[in-house]
Protein backbone atom coordinates (compact mmCIF):
# COMPACT_ATOMS: atom_id res chain seq x y z
CA UNK A 1 0.00 0.00 0.00
CA UNK A 2 2.57 2.46 -0.93
CA UNK A 3 -0.11 4.77 -3.21
CA UNK A 4 -3.53 5.09 -2.05
CA UNK A 5 -5.64 3.88 0.86
CA UNK A 6 -6.01 0.32 -0.67
CA UNK A 7 -3.52 -2.31 -0.53
CA UNK A 8 -2.18 -3.67 -3.32
CA UNK A 9 -4.74 -5.09 -5.91
CA UNK A 10 -1.81 -8.21 -7.19
CA UNK A 11 1.63 -8.70 -8.06
CA UNK A 12 1.69 -6.45 -11.29
CA UNK A 13 0.25 -3.62 -9.14
CA UNK A 14 2.80 -3.80 -6.40
CA UNK A 15 5.54 -3.95 -9.27
CA UNK A 16 3.86 -1.05 -10.94
CA UNK A 17 3.45 1.44 -7.66
CA UNK A 18 7.32 0.13 -6.74
CA UNK A 19 8.90 0.40 -10.29
CA UNK A 20 10.82 3.63 -9.19
CA UNK A 21 12.68 1.48 -7.25
CA UNK A 22 13.70 -1.11 -9.53
CA UNK A 23 14.37 2.03 -11.88
CA UNK A 24 17.21 3.21 -10.29
CA UNK A 25 18.64 -0.27 -9.16
CA UNK A 26 21.79 -1.52 -10.69
CA UNK A 27 20.25 -5.42 -10.51
CA UNK A 28 21.26 -7.31 -13.81
CA UNK A 29 17.93 -9.38 -13.02
CA UNK A 30 14.93 -8.86 -11.00
CA UNK A 31 13.20 -11.70 -9.37
CA UNK A 32 9.55 -11.18 -8.79
CA UNK A 33 7.94 -13.72 -6.73
CA UNK A 34 4.03 -13.64 -5.62
CA UNK A 35 3.87 -13.20 -0.92
CA UNK A 36 1.39 -15.52 -0.82
CA UNK A 37 3.32 -18.37 -2.22
CA UNK A 38 5.27 -20.59 -0.30
CA UNK A 39 8.26 -22.56 -2.46
CA UNK A 40 10.81 -24.88 -1.58
CA UNK A 41 13.21 -23.83 -5.14
CA UNK A 42 16.23 -22.82 -5.91
CA UNK A 43 15.99 -19.31 -7.19
CA UNK A 44 19.95 -19.69 -8.45
CA UNK A 45 19.02 -22.56 -10.59
CA UNK A 46 16.61 -20.73 -12.75
CA UNK A 47 18.63 -17.78 -12.61
CA UNK A 48 21.37 -19.98 -14.51
CA UNK A 49 18.74 -21.09 -16.92
CA UNK A 50 17.52 -17.77 -17.70
CA UNK A 51 21.49 -16.35 -18.37
CA UNK A 52 22.43 -19.93 -20.14
CA UNK A 53 19.18 -19.17 -22.51
CA UNK A 54 19.90 -15.51 -22.98
CA UNK A 55 16.15 -14.99 -21.97
CA UNK A 56 14.35 -11.41 -21.68
CA UNK A 57 11.80 -13.12 -19.40
CA UNK A 58 11.84 -17.17 -17.19
CA UNK A 59 8.79 -17.85 -15.97
CA UNK A 60 8.84 -20.66 -13.51
CA UNK A 61 5.84 -23.55 -14.17
CA UNK A 62 4.89 -26.82 -12.83
CA UNK A 63 2.76 -29.34 -14.56
CA UNK A 64 -1.23 -29.56 -13.27
CA UNK A 65 -4.49 -31.98 -14.14
CA UNK A 66 -6.28 -30.82 -16.92
CA UNK A 67 -9.15 -30.39 -14.71
CA UNK A 68 -7.85 -28.54 -12.49
CA UNK A 69 -5.54 -25.90 -15.46
CA UNK A 70 -8.00 -23.15 -15.93
CA UNK A 71 -7.72 -22.34 -12.45
CA UNK A 72 -4.08 -21.31 -13.84
CA UNK A 73 -2.13 -18.62 -16.37
CA UNK A 74 -0.93 -21.94 -18.83
CA UNK A 75 1.97 -21.85 -20.68
CA UNK A 76 2.37 -23.79 -24.12
CA UNK A 77 6.02 -23.73 -25.11
CA UNK A 78 7.87 -25.59 -28.00
CA UNK A 79 11.05 -27.49 -27.75
CA UNK A 80 13.32 -24.76 -27.08
CA UNK A 81 10.80 -24.48 -23.99
CA UNK A 82 10.42 -21.29 -25.51
CA UNK A 83 6.93 -19.52 -24.25
CA UNK A 84 4.31 -19.66 -27.49
CA UNK A 85 1.20 -18.56 -25.96
CA UNK A 86 0.44 -17.35 -22.43
CA UNK A 87 -3.70 -18.08 -21.92
CA UNK A 88 -6.18 -18.31 -19.09
CA UNK A 89 -9.29 -20.02 -19.89
CA UNK A 90 -11.72 -22.79 -20.19
CA UNK A 91 -9.91 -23.82 -23.10
CA UNK A 92 -6.55 -25.33 -22.10
CA UNK A 93 -4.77 -27.86 -23.99
CA UNK A 94 -2.29 -30.64 -22.79
CA UNK A 95 1.22 -29.95 -22.22
CA UNK A 96 3.29 -31.56 -25.14
CA UNK A 97 3.94 -35.57 -24.40
CA UNK A 98 1.25 -34.95 -21.08
CA UNK A 99 -2.22 -35.84 -22.70
CA UNK A 100 -3.48 -35.22 -19.00
CA UNK A 101 -1.57 -32.19 -17.66
CA UNK A 102 -1.02 -28.82 -18.84
CA UNK A 103 1.62 -26.30 -17.74
CA UNK A 104 1.13 -23.70 -15.73
CA UNK A 105 2.75 -20.58 -14.34
CA UNK A 106 3.85 -20.44 -10.70
CA UNK A 107 3.69 -16.83 -10.63
CA UNK A 108 7.54 -16.89 -10.48
CA UNK A 109 9.18 -14.57 -12.78
CA UNK A 110 13.05 -13.73 -13.83
CA UNK A 111 13.54 -10.67 -16.01
CA UNK A 112 16.38 -9.28 -17.67
CA UNK A 113 17.07 -5.88 -15.91
CA UNK A 114 15.31 -3.41 -18.08
CA UNK A 115 13.76 -5.04 -20.74
CA UNK A 116 10.55 -6.27 -19.68
CA UNK A 117 9.98 -4.18 -17.04
CA UNK A 118 10.21 -0.22 -19.20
Amino acid sequence: MRTGESWYSGTADAIRQNLYLLERSNASYVLILSGDHIYRMDYAAMLQFHRDQGAELTIACMPVPLASASSFGIMSVDDSQRIREFTRSRKIQAHAGRSHRALASMGIYIFKHGSALS
